[in-house]
């Protein structure tokens, strides 16, 4: 297995520990009506915009030049990165969000592994997979974040500004204020 260290958090560690799991759990056997998905579940607004970069940014586990080899992970089809744990970290003192465990209440992004081994399944899944399980994955590729930022900090403050800029308008609240803590 390789394992490039340059820059790699205790997270990225979770992460690669993860997926390592993940690949030695999932069948050798392809089933083309299938798909392998990992789901993480993880803390609030601010580790959401961390995870993001752990996959698309500076040796993001889904970028080109990934800090765990794809191969290591190449049955994963896909991740979903949820805040169900989040929603229901201390939920008794956050009454500004409702339904706690449901995954309907929840900030859902599927991010598809390009690199998985199974290319060749059905093409339609991953789109019935978005329809059909509840997420914010087509919302937030489409939006656009404020021009006056680079590249970097549009992967590393996306989900933030995503969320103030259309869900907090809209009296979406999938996050409660860690600030009051």
């Amino acid at each position: 297995m390789n394992f490039k260290y340059k820059g790699v958090s205790s997270r990225h560690n979770k992460l690669k520990d993860f997926l390592l799991s993940a690949q030695e759990k999932f069948s050798n056997d392809i089933n083309n009506n299938e798909l392998n998905i990992l789901v993480i579940c993880i803390g609030g607004l601010g580790d959401m915009d961390s995870w993001e970069g752990y996959f698309y940014g500076n040796n993001g586990i889904l970028s080109e030049d990934p800090f765990l080899e794809h191969n290591n992970f190449d049955k994963v089809d896909g991740i979903i990165l949820t805040n169900l744990y989040h929603r229901h970290y201390q939920f008794i003192e956050h009454n500004e969000i409702s339904d706690h465990w449901s995954f309907n209440r929840s900030f859902n992004i599927l991010h598809m592994n390009k690199f998985s081994k199974y290319k060749n399944k059905d093409q339609k899944l991953p789109s019935i997979f978005i329809d059909s399980f509840p997420n914010l994955s087509h919302q937030l590729k489409n939006y656009k974040t404020p021009k006056q930022y680079s590249d970097l900090s549009d992967i590393l403050f996306r989900v933030s500004w995503f969320v103030k800029e259309i869900l907090e308008p809209k009296n979406d609240i999938r996050f409660y204020d860690e600030s009051k803590e």
